[in-house]
Formats: C-alpha cells, sequence, structure tokens
C-alpha cells in the first residue's frame, strides 16, 4: 500500500490498497499500525485514516552505482480511476504560489524544499518475516484524462527525502588543510546524520578544495566521492563511506534474508537471472528488505553457466551442496503491477569492476587495435 501524509499539524493519512489483490489486504489494525510507525515529524497529530480501494501500480529504484546519477532512490507510481476525494488529498501546491516569471524561474520554487510544506509517501509491503517501507517526497502529481474522457490516471513522482531537499546548512566549504573525513562529519552532523568509514578512507586531506552551495546532500557527496574516489550509501540517518578498491567490510555468513537459490536448495528463490558489465548479476525475488552495498550469497543449484568465471564463495560438495557466490547489492527495484510483484536486485561479484564502466573500457581497446 501506499500511504500519503498531508502537510498538515492534524493530518489524516491516505492510504491507496488494492483490496482485490490478495496480496494487498490490509485489517483497519494494520492500516493504523502502519500510517502511526511511519508518521513524518511535521504531522503533530493523526486522524483515522481514509482508505481507498484501488488500481495503482509503483516502481522503486535504489541505485549505489554508478556516482553521479540523477535520483538516488525514486519512485514512481500510477492509480487508476481515482476517486475525487483522493486526488483533492494527495494534490500538491509546492509552486502554486508563483505569480510572476521571476518566482517561476527560482530554483527554489521548482523543488520542495523546508521552505515549503512538503507531501509524505510512504511504500508499504508485506515480506516474508514482517514488513517494508521506503518513505519518499511527492513532489509532482499529474491527474491524466483519457482520450475519451470517460476515466483518468493519477501519476505520481517522489524521491527520498535527500534527493528532494534543498538545506541552506548544506552550503560548506571544504579546504586541503584538514583532513577529509573531519570535514565530512562535520558537514553530516549540520542536517543531524552520522558517518561511518572502512579502514583507510577519507584519511587524507581532500584532493581540492571547494565551496559547496546550498543544495542536496547526494549532489554534494557524488562530487567529494568523485574527486576523492571512494563511494557512499545513505541509510536512514547514517552515511556509510567505502573504499572503490576494497570491498564493504561485512560479516562472513550473510544473514538468512541475503541467501539466494535458483531451486530452493537454501532462502529465497531467484528467476530472470542475467548477467551485465562482466561481473553483475542481476535477478528477481520476492520482496525482502535489501540495502545498498548488503552482501548476499548465491547458491547455483541448476548449474547455470551463468557464472562462469565469477569468484566462487564455496565449492561444490558432492551432489548435496553446490557451489555458491558473493555478491555486492549496488541497485535494487521495487515493482508492484499486475504481472508481478518482486524485488529485482543487480549485485556485483567484482567490487572494482563495478565502480568502473569496464565494457567502455574493452571496447576502445578492440577498436583501437583495428585502426
Amino acid at each position: 500500500m501506499i500511504i500519503f501524509y498531508p502537510p498538515q499539524p492534524v493530518c489524516t493519512p491516505i492510504v491507496v490498497a488494492d483490496m482485490t489483490d490478495s496480496s494487498d489486504r490490509w485489517s483497519d489494525a494494520e492500516i493504523q499500525a502502519q500510517s502511526l510507525l511511519n508518521k513524518p515529524e511535521s504531522a503533530a497529530t493523526l486522524l483515522p485514516s481514509s482508505v481507498y480501494s484501488c488500481k495503482y501500480s509503483y516502481s522503486v529504484q535504489h541505485n549505489g552505482v554508478p556516482l553521479g546519477a540523477a535520483l538516488k532512490m525514486s519512485m514512481n507510481a500510477v492509480i487508476s480511476s481515482p476517486p475525487a476525494g483522493l486526488i483533492a488529498q494527495v494534490s500538491i501546491d509546492y509552486v502554486a504560489s508563483a505569480e510572476s516569471v521571476d518566482q517561476m524561474s527560482d530554483a527554489l520554487a521548482k523543488f520542495a524544499n523546508p521552505q515549503f510544506k512538503i507531501m509524505t509517501a510512504v511504500i508499504v509491503e508485506r515480506t516474508a518475516r514482517s514488513f517494508i517501507n521506503r518513505r519518499f517526497v511527492a513532489f509532482s502529481v499529474v491527474l491524466q484524462p483519457d482520450a475519451y474522457g470517460t476515466n483518468a490516471t493519477l501519476f505520481i513522482h517522489a524521491a527520498s527525502f535527500d534527493d528532494t531537499l534543498i538545506k541552506t546548512e548544506l552550503g560548506y566549504q571544504f579546504n586541503i588543510t584538514q583532513p577529509l573525513k573531519a570535514q565530512l562529519i562535520a558537514l553530516a552532523s549540520r542536517v543531524g546524520y552520522t558517518c561511518s568509514f572502512s579502514l583507510g578512507v577519507a584519511e587524507s586531506v581532500p584532493v581540492s578544495g571547494r565551496l559547496f552551495q546550498p543544495t542536496t546532500l547526494p549532489k554534494i557527496l557524488d562530487e567529494i566521492c568523485l574527486q576523492n574516489k571512494f563511494t557512499y550509501t545513505i541509510n536512514d540517518k547514517l552515511i556509510a563511506f567505502y573504499s572503490l578498491i576494497a570491498a564493504p567490510d561485512s560479516v562472513s555468513v550473510p544473514e538468512a534474508k541475503n541467501i539466494f537459490s535458483f531451486l530452493g536448495f537454501a532462502g529465497n528463490l531467484v528467476w530472470g537471472v542475467g548477467v551485465e558489465n562482466y561481473a553483475n548479476v542481476k535477478f528477481k525475488t520476492p520482496i525482502f528488505d535489501t540495502k545498498l552495498f548488503d552482501k548476499i550469497t548465491i547458491y547455483n543449484d541448476s548449474q547455470s553457466a551463468l557464472f562462469q568465471g565469477f569468484k566462487k564463495a564455496s565449492f561444490r560438495v558432492g551432489t548435496t551442496i553446490p557451489e555458491s557466490y558473493d555478491a555486492y547489492v549496488i541497485r535494487y527495484a521495487i515493482e508492484r503491477n499486475d504481472t508481478e510483484l518482486c524485488c529485482e536486485v543487480t549485485a556485483t561479484n567484482n567490487w572494482l569492476l563495478a565502480q568502473t564502466r569496464i565494457d567502455g573500457i574493452l571496447e576502445s581497446k578492440v577498436f583501437g587495435a583495428a585502426l
């Protein structure tokens, strides 16, 4: 289901679910519990939720690679035949008060930011073990009638809080006299975040000084990481920084939710498996609570040749235990539509290759040799 929180101190959550779908049926107690659990800080008091049963679909994408992507985490939802009450309650008016061309051209007037009251949207899904949720700021709601004017579709575009909001506190001057780690911790603390660093990351001074004007947090971190050759991810209020050379630190045995197989040897089932960029495996699996750069293990119980050339985590033992491969999640998407409800994961078996577009390098070598 999708829960919308209109920007009001006394807020009535708007819940959209497809009660005709067995995977999306919720009791009143579950709806109220999830509405309360995901309540934004701006809502001082919650009234009972308004629930609408509609046909809808959505796609949530969270990208860790490559650095510099336009949006790290985004959500696009489509609601078919929305009732008039739903349309009125989820409409947003970030720029409705602009009365001149100058106001419309102002960069701060184009996006949701702390000067405006924001519309929060939360995706909630069941997993095999519990619930997962992903929080967004809705920045565009468009009602599109069909060609005959007999029906309409509501299109909702949203992005994560960090991708959307511009804060004045994010203006920062990086210098080349202090260690980069200390400066990153100071920047993060301005907006209420803490930092963690892999061994050896950000120990030296920045390669160049830079004054960053107020912008979104990922845009600042993308540029800093590109210049200083490391990467990062944001989970809740923690910013974790990782080396581009060494894989993220993790326990030797991943959690049970991060184990997969083709035919059911262990963990969750995978399907639609493919390989891209030589060392990345892409597959679909039932929804689970994954995070960027989590370590996962895939057992090749189907003896597929797709993993030919991948580095093995364990070798085959007789006819009972298949070989396994470790990988790190670099991208995932949660999809709900009429045909499937799943999580599409892209993970890399080679951390270094995941950070480099090796296919472009090899192509240039091929064409270079031919010239």
